[in-house]
Formats: structure tokens, sequence, C-alpha cells
């Protein structure tokens, strides 16, 4: 049987990176990340060795927005997608891949979108995020950096029907019963070196909440981003012996 692709967008992300670990290294899947600069690719690839191919999306919608002019936000969407969707075909032939057997989409947007187009038989997408849309004023019509559920199912209804794809939410607080094993299961593939966890990314201060959140929105973070706001920590120690 052949390796299944897995596409992980936010992929060097503190969730993005785990998942594109144990679909390499666990599952032995084909996965393709999506990540906001070259640092974060070679991360990916040179590092924790966990993607097979990757794209820098902040890297294209640069060039994008360089040759776009005046064009307005909608055509700006149209043109990242566009592009997206080349850059997506050239890493899909470069793993001798047709198409993608798993999504987990942290992103949303024209990213979901174009990967929609591109799903094999049985595909599953799970939509845990959608970081490109948190900003959006739900009040009003949206063109430039989000697609809603209508239009998703417009635009690739009938293709998701005909490859009996699966499209589903994923929220944590629904797998508590799961968790006692899956902790197990993350701490004994940390010690077979399958799963690296980086370390957080601390800014010190309530008052560094503010340029936090900014730099969360720009992916100038690594790993998880935390605001400390208290002396009392929890040693490492402490939650390995817990697990």
């Amino acid at each position: 049987k052949r390796p299944e692709v897995v596409l992980v967008n936010a992929a060097a992300g503190a969730v993005g990176s785990i998942v594109c670990q144990i679909a390499k290294n666990v599952y032995g899947c084909k996965v393709i990340g999506v990540a906001g600069s070259d640092a974060k690719c070679r991360l990916l690839i040179d590092d924790l060795k966990c993607c097979d191919a990757v794209i820098n999306y902040r890297e294209m919608e640069n060039e994008v927005e360089r040759g776009a002019g005046t064009a307005d936000p909608a055509e700006l969407f149209a043109l990242k997608s566009t592009e997206f969707q080349k850059r997506l075909r050239r890493v899909l032939k470069q793993i001798d891949a047709k198409g993608l057997d798993i999504v987990f989409d942290n992103v949303g947007g024209y990213q979901l979108n174009e990967c929609l187009s591109r799903l094999n038989y049985f595909a599953r997408v799970a939509i845990c995020g959608a970081i490109s849309g948190y900003n959006n004023d739900l009040t009003k019509q949206q063109t430039d950096n989000t697609v809603s559920p209508t239009g998703l199912y417009m635009k690739h209804g009938m293709a998701i029907i005909s490859l009996r794809a699966k499209i589903q939410g994923f929220i944590v607080l629904d797998y508590i019963k799961e968790w006692s094993n899956a902790k197990k299961e993350l701490a004994r593939w940390v010690l077979e070196g399958k799963i690296r966890y980086q370390e957080e990314d601390i800014r010190d201060g309530l008052e560094n909440a503010p340029s936090a959140l900014v730099d969360l929105f720009h992916g100038n973070n690594n790993g998880k981003l935390i605001v400390k706001v208290g002396e009392q920590q929890v040693k490492r120690k402490e939650i390995v012996s817990r697990l």
C-alpha cells in the first residue's frame, strides 16, 4: 500500500510540527508542510526531518502582492489562490503524488480552499483552526482572506461528494477520554526519538501581551507563544513524571 499524503499548514507551529512528526515518523506518510519563512521550512526539512516537501506561503504572498499593483482584496485573494495552487501541484509532483489523503488545517482561507481541490478518494480533512480569518468582521461579507462554508460547498460540493471525502472540525476536548493513552504514546514517541517538541517562546510581563499577539499573527514566534504573568512554574520533570 502506498504511503498516504498529508498536508499540514502552520506546520512549524506547536501543533503543526507535532502533527507532521506523527504523520512522518510514526505512520510513515509523505508529508507536505506549509510554513511562513525559510527558517521555519528548514526546521521542518533539516532539523525535525518531518516533511518531504514544504511551501513558504509568506514568501509567495509577498511576491503576489508586489506584482498585484492596485488589486482590490478580492482580486488579491484570487491571485494568492492561483499561486498557491501552482506551488501545491509542484510539491505533489516533487514527492510523486497525485493528491492529498489527509489535510490538517490550522489556517483556513485560500490555503484550505485550494487543498480541497487536490483531494484523493476518501480523503479526510481535519479543521483545527482558521487563523487567517480570526480578525474578520463577521457582520460583513468577506472576500479577501476567508471562504465561507457556503462558498466552499458551492465550489467543491460535488467533488467532495464524488470523492467520498470527509471534512470534520477537530477540538481536543472531544477526546478527553483518550488523553491518558495519548499522553503515554506521545511520551513513548519522544523517548524513541520519533517526535521532538519545541521550547516555548516565553515573553515576560502582561504589558508585552499586545506585542506578543501581533507577533503571533505575523508568525514571529517559534513553538508555543506564552506570556508569563507570574513566577510560579511547574518544572518539566514534574510534567514528565505525570505521564
